[in-house]
């Protein structure tokens, strides 16, 4: 009986107390994740991710074909919001006196001026210009599907978490971040609707589940499509 060769691809693994099962993540940022519960024998990995080549690999293909070419060139040209249907233009004007970068946001254009050659100082100037694009955006949108379904939360906030796409606390505070205006708007409106749907529960349990699937029968499908997604993000915003 022939043998299958191991899975030479490199991979991080994450031990997760929620986790009732393996879970497989692929994302153009970190790549391969295993996240395995906490008495899973981490020697059973290479056999699991063997049996599981073929999605892996695919998923891999698809996270490299999702890197948009304008993301490897720096300093960027545009942005790419697909959320918003809109692309903005970045326009520099460098100050070599300079030692920020200033923004400003007119229409689709994007001028970044100042200490343009310090590409730290550019991209702080480009999330600060997102986060108030974001906070223009996103919070009516939140509003809008929690009094369509009678949903309640007690504030909202645009951050720029590196590894969520948001959350909710125990008092009821939405964070959601800023980076979801490169998604599609069908999964920017399903991460909403799973942080409003942790309003009725917090943990992410079958009765959570059940909820959200009242809210988006498509949760699961969508829920999945966010792991691949990772890669329309600019990889210097996602550093």
């Amino acid at each position: 009986m022939d043998v299958e060769a191991p899975l030479d691809i490199p991979y991080t693994v994450r031990v997760s107390a929620r986790a009732k099962r393996v879970n497989l993540h692929v994302r153009p940022e970190s790549g391969l994740e295993v996240v395995i519960p906490r008495r899973f024998a981490r020697r059973h990995i290479p056999a699991l991710l063997v049996a599981h080549r073929d999605w892996i690999t695919q998923a891999l293909a698809r996270c490299e074909a999702q890197q948009a070419p304008y993301q490897d060139a720096w300093p960027p040209t545009s942005l790419d919001l697909v959320a918003l249907d809109r692309t903005i233009a970045l326009v520099y004007r460098p100050d070599a006196s300079a030692s920020q970068v200033r923004w400003q946001l007119v229409g689709d254009q994007l001028t970044l001026s100042g200490a343009t050659g310090q590409r730290e100082a550019v991209v702080n100037a480009i999330a600060a210009a997102l986060k108030a694009l974001a906070k223009d955006v996103l919070p009516p949108l939140l509003a809008r599907l929690a009094e369509q379904h009678r949903l309640q939360y007690a504030r909202v906030a645009i951050r720029g978490q590196k590894t969520r796409w948001g959350s909710c606390s125990s008092s009821g505070t939405i964070s959601l971040n800023y980076k979801l205006l490169f998604l599609p708007g069908e999964l920017v409106r399903y991460v909403l609707l799973h942080e409003l749907a942790h309003t009725r529960h917090l943990d992410h349990s079958a009765a959570y589940w059940a909820f959200l699937q009242q809210l988006e029968p498509a949760a699961k499908v969508l829920d999945r499509q966010l792991d691949d997604v990772g890669g329309q993000v600019p990889w210097w915003l996602r550093l």
